[in-house]
């Protein structure tokens, strides 16, 4: 039985999709906790706003806003420099076209 590239990627994917129903409700659970966590922490920050001081207000808000650009700046940055690179990051699928046509 001869294997051809496409053959052989799409026997690796077989082997990796199925997986257990409990893996997915662990992520599900993780995920709705570690949610629910996050927005309980920021409801903290509102409750502590007013017994801040005004100038350690502004210091904050300052700190937070170049947090938040610096962030998604980055964020957009590693999105986008898989997009500028010359290299083929799948070359298999690319034969599995050319062999189907």
């Amino acid at each position: 039985k001869s294997l051809t590239n496409a053959s052989i990627f799409l026997e690796s994917i077989r082997k990796h999709l199925p997986l257990p129903v409990s893996c997915f409700a662990t992520a599900w659970i993780g995920g709705f906790i570690s949610v629910t966590i996050i927005s309980l922490l920021s409801l903290l920050g509102i409750i502590f706003m007013p017994l801040m001081n005004k100038a350690f207000f502004k210091f904050l808000l300052t700190f937070l806003v170049a947090l938040a650009v610096g962030t998604l700046s980055g964020d957009a940055f590693l999105h986008l420099l898989p997009h500028v690179s010359t290299v083929c990051v799948y070359p298999v699928i690319h034969v599995a076209c050319s062999i189907s046509h």
